[in-house]
């Protein structure tokens, strides 16, 4: 991972948080997991920020497991409006096949707050000109949706 991730104490303990479990199935990560939701509760604004700059560093099955649990947990008081926009820029990083592991998760957007107002953009465009051949149509007609609902909004 590198020294970015040993900036952030926080960061570092998410990041081994889901090292340590990335071989279990994803069954584990939709199953409510709220261990990441509890870790995620201790982060200021600050500590998004840092975590959000590492995301790019991350394997792409990291990226998948913290989407999983992300969107698995509906407590309200593991901050959805944050794990909304952790999960957009999860999306904005990974491609296929990953991208389309976390794609069914996107109407967890809705649970956003103005934080992510200036990923949408980006967001609908890799929507848009994304590769998504012989992906369900209507799953993709259904991000549409949900983009739509965020701009009127």
């Amino acid at each position: 991972m590198g020294e970015s991730i040993l900036n952030n104490a926080k960061v570092t303990e998410l990041y081994l948080y889901i090292v340590q479990h990335s071989d279990t199935d994803t069954e584990y990560w939709y199953g409510g997991i709220s261990d990441v939701n509890s870790i995620l509760t201790n982060f200021d604004r600050n500590d998004i920020e840092d975590l959000v700059n590492t995301l790019i560093k991350w394997r792409p099955q990291l990226l998948s497991n913290l989407s999983y649990a992300l969107t698995a947990d509906d407590d309200d008081r593991g901050l959805p409006a944050v794990r909304s926009y952790l999960y957009a820029h999860i999306f904005l990083i990974l491609d296929n096949p990953e991208l389309l592991n976390v794609i069914d998760d996107f109407d967890y957007l809705l649970n956003s707050d103005d934080m992510i107002f200036p990923l949408v953009p980006n967001v609908r465009r890799k929507l848009s000109e994304y590769d998504f051949l012989n992906y369900d149509r209507v799953a993709i007609g259904n991000c549409q949706v949900v983009l739509n609902k965020l701009n009127c909004r």
